[in-house]
C-alpha cells in the first residue's frame, strides 16, 4: 500500500511525546531466556531509557532479543557457589538461534568525535553484560552504535558511564512491558 496523505493525518492524529516500548516495532515477537530451552522463553521487546547528569544526556533505545535471561543475580550466584547453572538437559546452541539479537543506539547531547563515539558504543555492551545472563552468546548478533549531537562539553568517560547505566536499564525494562 502506498502511503497517501490520509496515512499522514492518521499518523499525525496517532504521535505521542511518549515512544512506544515492549513488543513494538524492532521489539515485536522478542523473548529472553531460550539459553535453557524455549520453554523458558519469557516476553522482552523495545526499552528506552536517558540517564542525564547536569546539562548531558545519554539515552539507550535497545531491541531486546537474547538468548541469556535477564539477570536478577541468581545464576552467577550458583556459580560462584560451584553449582553449574548450563542446562545439562538442553543444548540451546544445538538448536537455530540465529534470529537472536540485542540491537540498540547511544544516543548523547555530548559533543564527540567518530572515535569518541566508538567508545560510548563499546560501553552499550557493558550494560548489556550488567543485564543480561549469559550475555553474548555465540548465537546471539549483538551489537551497538552510538550519536552524538555535540551540544554539550563531557568527557568521554562521563558519557560511556551514562550510557552503560542508559542500556542496563533500557534493557531490564523490557520484560515485563505488556504495551504493543
Amino acid at each position: 500500500v502506498r502511503p497517501n496523505a490520509e496515512h499522514g493525518r492518521l499518523a499525525l492524529r496517532a504521535a505521542t511525546t511518549e515512544p512506544a516500548v515492549g513488543r513494538v516495532g524492532a521489539g515485536t515477537g522478542a523473548t529472553v531466556g531460550k539459553w535453557r530451552g524455549p520453554d523458558h522463553a519469557i516476553d522482552a521487546g523495545l526499552g528506552i531509557a536517558t540517564m542525564t547528569d547536569g546539562e548531558l544526556a545519554v539515552s539507550g533505545v535497545v531491541a531486546v532479543n537474547a538468548v541469556g535471561d535477564i539477570d536478577d543475580g541468581s545464576d552467577p550466584a550458583r556459580i560462584r557457589d560451584g553449582a553449574s547453572a548450563w542446562p545439562l538437559a538442553v543444548d540451546p546452541l544445538g538448536a537455530d538461534l540465529s534470529t537472536n539479537t540485542v540491537i540498540g543506539v547511544v544516543v548523547t547531547n555530548a559533543v564527540l568525535d567518530a572515535g569518541q563515539c566508538l567508545v560510548v558504543a563499546q560501553g552499550a555492551h557493558d550494560g548489556l553484560a550488567r543485564a543480561v545472563f549469559p550475555p553474548h552468546m555465540r548465537s546471539d548478533g549483538d551489537g551497538f552504535v552510538a550519536a552524538a549531537t555535540g551540544e554539550v562539553e563531557a568527557p568521554v568517560d562521563q558519557v560511556r558511564m551514562l550510557a552503560v547505566v542508559a542500556v542496563e536499564t533500557a534493557i531490564r525494562s523490557t520484560v515485563g512491558s505488556l504495551e504493543g
